[in-house]
């Protein structure tokens, strides 16, 4: 598990956010180094034939309670609510051709923790134009709540990367036509899971709609690159009851749309 470019929250240190003195953090950040998509290599999660990689500790405590607060703060008209959960949606909206009607991402996203730069540095979106993600949709999950098994759709790049915050959740992959899931995931607070490939577009993802998680139930594809305490909990077989979880899935919209002009991916830069 030990990658000496792609380096966990512990590593060097970040700019504090440029904000009121209440508002300031100045904590160590999750580094990742040139040539990072190799680096990958080290948190590969052990799914024969498909490929998703999992960083635990991602983003710092400190930098876990600053998005958290930032996410809290937002103004109401931002937050949607479908399916009983509530949302947020940032960096622009879906037109119904699928292209991107592109707003900014906010600071604290890209500057303080720099979340989104952070997610490129991996490399994941090399494939794409635009190097990193530019939507990102906060979910919140409230003990009891989950999700039906589905896919992302069409208007993204395949690939996705879900960074979870506050609570913990496990992550169900379901093969075509199965309604029993094939794969799972432990998904801690502050770890960085990445999906791409055919998990990505052939596999759909569901959260089960429970208060509580029962380890001794599942078997968790992921358990070797979790952190100590939550592998241990795991391997005890022990339940776990959830705490709110906020999640936020970065993913690429490479049809891009600004004001009456649409850009695509210019042609020198498409995969071979």
């Amino acid at each position: 598990m030990d990658s000496p470019h792609l380096t966990t929250a512990a590593a060097l240190p970040s700019p504090s956010p440029s904000e009121s003195s209440s508002d300031t953090v100045t904590v160590p950040s999750a580094t990742v180094g040139a040539g990072a998509a190799a680096d990958l290599e080290g948190f590969r999660i052990p799914i024969p034939g498909l490929e998703a990689f999992y960083i635990p500790e991602f983003v710092t405590a400190e930098e876990e309670e600053y998005l958290l607060r930032k996410v809290d703060s937002a103004p109401k008209a931002k937050w949607r609510t479908l399916n009983g959960r509530r949302l947020q949606v940032w960096g622009g909206e879906l037109s119904p051709s699928n292209a991107l009607i592109v707003q900014p991402l906010p600071p604290w996203l890209t500057e303080y923790p720099d979340v989104v730069p952070r997610i490129g540095r991996t490399g994941i979106f090399d494939g794409t134009w635009l190097k990193m993600p530019n939507h990102v949709i906060v979910n919140e999950y409230l003990p009891g709540q989950g999700i039906f098994a589905h896919k992302d759709g069409p208007a993204y790049y395949p690939t996705v990367a879900t960074l979870t915050l506050q609570g913990h959740a496990v992550m169900h992959y379901h093969a075509p036509l199965s309604s029993t899931p094939a794969h799972s995931l432990l998904l801690e607070p502050r770890s960085l899971v990445i999906t791409t490939g055919e998990l990505y577009t052939e596999y759909s993802h569901s959260i089960d709609a429970a208060e509580k998680d029962d380890f001794a139930a599942v078997e968790l594809q992921n358990l070797a690159l979790l952190s100590a305490e939550w592998r241990e909990t795991a391997e005890r077989g022990e339940t776990v009851e959830r705490q709110k979880r906020v999640s936020l899935t970065c993913r690429v919209v490479e049809r891009t749309r600004k004001a009456l002009a649409t850009y695509a991916r210019p042609k020198t830069n498409a995969p071979e």
